[in-house]
């Protein structure tokens, strides 16, 4: 099995195509002499651990020139659930911008977005809370705009064209961390939000995106199949027609069946246009071109027809937190913890989906489809999906209360069918400490699954036995066929195989492993682990705040190569390390850490695979609505430069956040976003 996750994907980008084929599709009204080029437009998040949703509609975005002209490149407004985006990036859409004029490029971005009807939710001992949302001036969050200034070395130029060849792509990525202030002291959390945006050409670091479209065509000899682009939830909408490629290890899961390669794209060939929907979770590989930088969409595997969770269907979605099984039907109920609901027939207050509050529950038995995406795994039954599961699936939904105005409803999913029961098993996270391990197998002490504390879930049925249920304080999990990460990924990685702790332990101790649990009632093991990252390859975040005064000092050594934060300034309010579900006070450290910038980006040719996002924001106010500049940098000297020459008295430090990896050995955070609120 292979992992899909933030932080690595083993030589997903070790090699690629030396080739750059047309990536023809349909956008809009431009050709070669329209006057239009053609644009992508990704979607991510920094992500914050407290929030459990974060639904806000992405309205807009324009794009200006170095001339002052403003033009829209996406204007279809979409709810988003940025919590979703934390394992991978969704492409937005195709957008069909003006040609740039000679010698002149596009400099800067805007994005709305619209918390008029925003659905957040946080944590609050361990149960989704839905919390108030507010301005920094105390009123109703409505639209607020985000203005990006992007990096000075990647700028772009839209040259006439009638495809996608020499389309690049601009990747916008929503900092939770830097955008909000929780304040749990008030019934119910209250969030006073800013959105702290950033974009550039390459996002800011190696992740997967998720390409959601209906089936147009597909090519065989080629290796590509064409889709008609309808991201996150879109019902009807095309927001552009996207060619992708494929290869050779390209997974796919069809109509609940699992295939590779040409196998796999020849049954995908067969599908009905235009009707079937398809995800397929991608790399992007940027190569130059003889006029400007060609992007290509390579699927690492794709899922599709009945196994696709559709617009013709009514959907769940949520980790699994206990099952109870009924020995005279045969049938098992599942526990869903922060499900998000969505369909055709359901009327539902955020629009496509609704995420829920409360928990939900799912009945599965002998005649739900179960599948494992990114797998060639067979043999599957409802059955395989155990405690600690992350699923989507397709049912009969009944609800009781009022589910679709304020998610306070319990909702309960039939998939029983053997005509419309579907489940599909993600991967799960699971954060703890190691307590032992064997060259194939480890134990250790589990904190969190799926961001969820550890306490939220009932572990009863697992086992062969009632002796041998999962005990978090003894979880034992199978490493056999995982890769081990033990260093932050600044390169594609070299696979470990199999995930081998058997030597000394990590100081601390600290994992995340990725993979899925082990079927329902056949433990131990407890999970089957597919990736096991220790630190310091596990993401990590820096989150520091001070009074409302702000701080004219918040570096006590700031250079072209790094700074640490100055502990000793008397407007410091919170200074934190978060590593997994770990939170730690920095002056609680031997050492304040440094926070250092990240190796050198990925390039291929030209054009990154993925560069660090280094930013700073001001905020301004007009009748009470605020709007935030950010000034993006990929190179950390030059935003050292103009950091220097923006704080001031006037404009002192308020928020920063740095999003990486943490290194205990050398007292190093290896930052691939910083972002600071003025």
């Amino acid at each position: 099995m292979q992992v899909i996750s933030r932080l690595h994907r083993a030589a997903v980008l070790a090699a690629v195509g030396a080739t750059a084929f047309l990536i023809t599709g349909c956008h809009g009204y431009n050709n070669a002499t329209s006057g239009y080029g053609v644009a992508w437009v990704s979607l991510g998040t920094v992500p914050s651990p407290i929030f459990a949703s974060y639904v806000v509609t992405v309205d807009s975005v324009t794009v200006t020139d170095s001339l002052g002209n403003t033009f829209t490149a996406i204007g279809s407004p979409e709810p988003v659930d940025f919590v979703k985006l934390r394992d991978y990036r969704e492409l937005w859409g195709s957008a069909t911008i003006r040609n740039s004029a000679p010698g002149t490029s596009y400099k800067s971005a805007t994005i709305v977005l619209d918390y008029t009807n925003a659905a957040i939710s946080v944590m609050v001992n361990g149960v989704p809370q839905r919390a108030s949302v507010i301005t920094p001036s105390g009123f109703a969050a409505t639209q607020m705009t985000v203005n990006v200034e992007l990096p000075p070395q990647q700028q772009f130029t839209i040259l006439p064209s009638y495809s996608t060849d020499n389309a690049q792509l601009l990747n916008f990525n929503f900092d939770l961390l830097a955008s909000n202030v929780v304040v749990l002291a008030t019934t119910p959390a209250t969030i006073i939000v800013n959105p702290f945006v950033t974009a550039a050409l390459g996002p800011p670091d190696r992740e997967l995106i998720r390409v959601r479209g209906a089936l147009v065509n597909s090519s065989v000899p080629i290796s590509t199949f064409t889709v008609s682009e309808r991201p996150f939830y879109e019902q009807a909408t095309s927001l552009g027609s996207l060619t992708i490629f494929n290869d050779a290890n390209t997974l796919y899961t069809i109509d609940g069946s699992a295939a590779s390669g040409a196998t796999g794209l020849e049954t995908l060939s067969q599908l009905p246009a235009g009707i079937s929907l398809t995800a397929s979770f991608t790399t992007f590989e940027p190569t130059a071109t003889a006029t400007a930088f060609a992007g290509k969409f390579n699927s690492v595997y794709t899922i599709a027809g009945s196994s696709m969770q559709s617009l013709l269907t009514e959907n769940i979605s949520g980790d699994v937190i206990g099952i109870t099984s009924d020995a005279t039907t045969g049938l098992s109920t599942l526990t869903l913890r922060g499900p998000t609901v969505y369909g055709p027939l359901l009327e539902l207050a955020e629009g496509f989906f609704g995420y829920q509050d409360t928990d939900a529950q799912l009945r599965v038995g002998p005649g739900t489809l179960v599948t494992i995406d990114d797998s060639t795994a067979t043999g599957l039954s409802y059955k395989s999906i155990a405690v600690g599961a992350h699923i989507e699936a397709v049912g009969i939904p009944t609800c009781t209360g009022t589910c679709g105005i304020s998610g306070t409803g319990v909702w309960s999913f039939d998939a029983t069918s053997a005509s419309t029961g579907k489940v599909r098993l993600l991967q799960s996270q699971v954060f703890g400490s190691l307590l032992s391990a064997t060259s194939t197998n480890l134990s250790m002490s589990v904190q969190n699954i799926n961001f969820w504390p550890v306490s939220d879930y009932n572990f009863a049925g697992t086992g062969t036995s009632p002796a041998t249920d999962s005990q978090p304080a003894n979880y034992q999990v199978d490493t056999a066929a995982a890769n081990l990460v033990a260093a932050p990924p600044t390169s594609p990685p070299a696979p470990r195989v199999p995930a081998d702790l058997s030597g000394p332990p990590p100081v601390p101790p600290l994992l995340q492993v990725s993979g899925i649990t082990n079927p329902f009632g056949a433990a131990p093991p407890d999970f089957l682990a597919s990736t096991v990252h220790e630190l310091p390859g596990i993401a990590a975040q820096i989150k520091v705040s001070w009074s409302l005064a702000g701080s004219v000092s918040p570096f006590s050594s700031l250079t072209n190569s790094g700074f640490t934060i100055n502990l000793q300034d008397p407007n410091l309010a919170t200074a934190i390390l978060v590593v997994g579900p770990q939170t730690v006070a920095l002056n609680s450290l031997p050492v304040s850490p440094q926070i250092i910038t990240t190796a050198t980006m990925i390039n291929i040719t030209a054009e990154p695979v993925f560069a660090p996002h280094y930013a700073f924001g001001t905020v301004s106010n007009v009748a009470g609505v605020a709007s935030m500049q950010v000034h993006v940098f990929v190179d950390f000297a030059n935003f050292v430069n103009n950091f220097v020459s923006a704080i001031s008295a006037s404009k002192p430090a308020f928020e920063l956040t740095a999003n990486g990896y943490y290194v205990p050995g050398s007292g190093t955070f290896v930052a691939n976003t910083v972002s600071v609120v003025l």
